[in-house]
């Protein structure tokens, strides 16, 4: 597969198996239409000197987290169409199934994605990451595969059904070697009032000898995108954390992003650090996240999401300070 359409397709494995100091991970959020349960399944590889490719889960209603670890040739992907295959788990871009068990988990069940909502690319943007898209050897890559979509289906988890009909997903993916030394990421798309998606991620990121704090996320509703990123001038003008309670307020031209989270139930993940799957992060996908939007003072969009993922990493209050600086 050529260098362009990898980048316009992030969703396809970007990576080489030869490669060391290398990870890739997908990450796929399903939620019943009920919002009584909710589940993210990360599948993905790391390449280093044990290389291996893994499948974690995350329960939201407990926070509990598991991981499934599998030989690295158990690890396929499509060249000309997305998909992902680990051992007996198949992830696509319409689709998924599970089949994953231990001695105290099992998930299976097939879901199909309906209604899926793409996010819009163009030769300057070719994806979430806009213009950075190009830049090779990045630390940190981000992509969104499916802004949004319905599910159909069930999940089998230990036995008892879990009837997935008209509920929510949701998918995106990261690769590179390491995830940044600190970072705040929420994304929610089950909204109390409205059809509607949003995701903010905000990191420390290396670049030529430097760094600088970048940003990038959107707002989806009423069938329109709303960018808000470091390379489309956004900026955030105030970062609040206490305990468990975020808040963020960006600015961009006549727009004002007003976002407040509260997480709940946070579980522990492996992250990858050059590659390895050696560090930690913590993850809610049980948080209450609040957004306004607001065109020249006037609210434009405003709804509660529940079920929300959130992750705060290392967010110290010198960066904080550093970010509503300005600098």
């Amino acid at each position: 597969m050529n260098k362009f359409k990898k980048i316009f397709n992030p969703e396809y494995f970007q990576g080489n198996i030869k490669s060391n100091n290398y990870f890739e991970g997908w990450y796929y959020k399903l939620t019943n239409l009920e919002e009584s349960f909710s589940y993210a399944i990360i599948p993905g590889v790391s390449l280093s000197d044990s290389s291996h490719a893994f499948i974690q889960v995350i329960e939201g209603s407990t926070g509990k987290t598991y991981n499934f670890t599998f030989d690295l040739k158990d690890f396929s992907y499509g060249t000309n169409e997305f998909f992902v295959k680990i051992g007996d788990n198949v992830f696509a871009k319409k689709s998924i199934k599970l089949n994953l068990k231990n001695e105290e988990f099992e998930l299976s069940g097939i879901i199909d994605f309906d209604e899926v909502v793409d996010f819009p690319k163009n030769i300057l943007s070719p994806g979430i990451m806009g213009i950075f898209s190009y830049i090779p050897y990045m630390q940190c890559n981000h992509g969104v595969v499916n802004i949004t979509h319905k599910t159909s289906g069930q999940l089998l988890l230990n036995n008892i059904k879990l009837p997935m009909d008209n509920g929510y997903g949701y998918i995106e993916k990261d690769w590179g070697n390491s995830f940044p030394s600190s970072w705040l990421w929420l994304q929610g798309n089950n909204f109390e009032n409205t059809e509607a998606s949003f995701m903010l991620s905000v990191a420390n990121v290396p670049f030529m000898g430097s760094e600088f704090v970048g940003f990038l996320g959107f707002l989806y509703f009423d069938g329109e995108v709303h960018k808000f990123a470091t390379y489309n001038r956004s900026k955030i003008k105030n970062i609040e954390l206490n305990g468990n309670n975020l808040s963020v307020t960006i600015k961009k031209n006549q727009y004002t992003l007003k976002i407040s989270a509260t997480n709940d139930g946070v579980g522990t993940l492996k992250a990858p650090v050059n590659g390895s799957m050696t560090s930690t992060v913590n993850e809610s996908i049980n948080a209450n996240i609040t957004i306004t939007l607001e065109k020249d003072n006037e609210v434009i969009f405003q709804d509660t999401s529940y079920m929300c993922g959130m992750e705060v990493s290392e967010l110290s209050d010198e960066l904080i300070g550093k970010i509503n600086k300005g600098s």
